[in-house]
């Protein structure tokens, strides 16, 4: 790897943690606000779900433009980059009531801790999957 590519693959990784983070604020955000203004009527995992549609649409877009700054093929990234979310989002949809309605952990708590594990698997699908370019192809 040159130097150049060692300084590039930095400082996508720089730009990665920091739309992450944002994202997860608006992505913890959305499930805050989804779930106190349901009041319990909605259950955790549908809030989950309508805060994924908005986290996720708004990931994508700062993703593809800021962390891995690719054009083109755009329905080709969305799919990919929200078949990325599949795992964490149905790790999320299985644990979440577990540690909610079996574990007493608070529904807030619960999806902190959960969108640790999934911040993890994200980086890699989308560095290695959502976002890839063949070689020799421009981004």
């Amino acid at each position: 790897m040159t130097d150049s590519n060692r300084a590039e693959s930095n400082a996508e990784k720089i730009r990665f943690f920091i739309v992450g983070g944002f994202n997860t604020i608006i992505g913890l955000g959305a499930f805050a606000v989804f779930q106190f203004l349901s009041n319990g009527v909605l259950h955790e995992v549908v809030v989950l779900l309508l805060a994924h549609l908005v986290a996720s649409s708004i990931a994508f877009a700062l993703h593809r433009r800021v962390v891995f700054r690719v054009s083109g093929q755009i329905v080709v990234d969305y799919v990919r980059f929200q078949s990325i979310y599949v795992i964490p989002l149905s790790i999320n949809a299985i644990v979440l009531p577990l540690l909610v309605r079996v574990g007493g952990v608070n529904v807030y708590l619960a999806q902190l801790l959960i969108t640790v594990v999934s911040v993890c698997i994200s980086y890699i699908g989308h560095k290695y999957f959502s976002f890839r370019r063949a070689p020799g192809t421009s981004k």
